[in-house]
């Protein structure tokens, strides 16, 4: 889990990152509910309702972001492969009509 954290902080843009934050405050706030209602011997079950479904939440929300940047990391490397190599690179010469190895 925690190896999957780490490599999901590299594929989640800042907007992506903002809206997790929100969502990991409100699960840490309601775990701390949680944790205070079992430590007073409260009844504590709407506490673990809302923990479990800020969890649910989360994780369905990693997965959803996992999926669109995947997605679209996919797209922009079948992109970038069909692109040839001199429009790649722009190896081209003053006129642009052959590469600047063919000109020695």
């Amino acid at each position: 889990m925690l190896l999957y954290s780490f490599l999901l902080l590299f594929l989640i843009s800042q907007d992506q990152e903002k809206k997790l934050s929100v969502i990991r405050v409100q699960l840490s706030e309601a775990e701390a509910k949680f944790r205070e209602a079992n430590e007073k011997e409260l009844p504590e079950e709407s506490f673990r309702v809302e923990v479990e479904t800020k969890r649910r939440e989360l994780n369905e929300m990693i997965d959803q972001f996992t999926i669109v940047n995947s997605t679209a990391a996919k797209s922009k490397a079948s992109r970038h492969s069909s692109i040839s190599t001199k429009e790649r690179h722009g190896y081209h010469n003053v006129v642009g009509s052959e590469d600047i190895f063919d000109r020695w």
